[in-house]
C-alpha cells in the first residue's frame, strides 16, 4: 500500500513534466511536478480511505477547476506571477499530509494492529 502510493504519486508528478515542451521556465514546471506529486499522495490517501477510485477522480476534476478559477483562467496559471514557492511549499505539505494519511490507514487496516479485547 505504501509503495504503491509513493510510486503512483511520483508518476503523477512526473506526468506534469510535459510542460517542459512549452515556453515556461523549467523551475516552474519542476515545482508543478513536485506539487502534483504531493497532491497525488493526497489522492492516494483519499483512494485508500474511500475504497473507491471515483473519489480521487472527482477531487482531481474539482481541484483543477478551482485552480483555474482561482488563477483567473488557464493563461494566468502560467503567467509571470507564478513562482516556485507558490507551488513547492504547498506541494510538500500535501505530500506529507497524504503520506501521514496513507500510513495511518495502513496501520488501521493491518491485521497485526492492536484490537481491544472483549471482556
Amino acid at each position: 500500500m505504501l509503495t504503491t502510493s509513493l510510486l503512483t504519486s511520483v508518476l503523477f508528478g512526473a506526468m506534469h513534466l510535459q510542460g517542459m515542451f512549452l515556453p515556461i521556465p523549467w523551475e516552474i514546471i519542476a515545482s508543478q511536478a513536485v506539487f502534483a506529486a504531493g497532491v497525488g499522495m493526497m489522492f492516494a490517501a483519499v483512494r485508500l480511505v474511500s475504497g473507491s477510485l471515483l473519489a480521487p477522480i472527482f477531487l482531481h476534476a474539482l481541484f483543477d477547476a478551482a485552480a483555474i478559477v482561482a488563477a483567473g483562467g488557464v493563461q494566468e496559471m502560467f503567467s509571470d506571477t507564478m513562482t516556485v514557492g507558490r507551488l513547492l511549499v504547498p506541494g510538500i505539505a500535501f505530500f506529507v499530509w497524504g503520506l501521514i494519511c496513507v500510513l495511518v490507514t495502513r496501520r488501521r487496516r493491518s491485521p497485526n494492529s492492536a484490537k481491544p479485547s472483549a471482556t
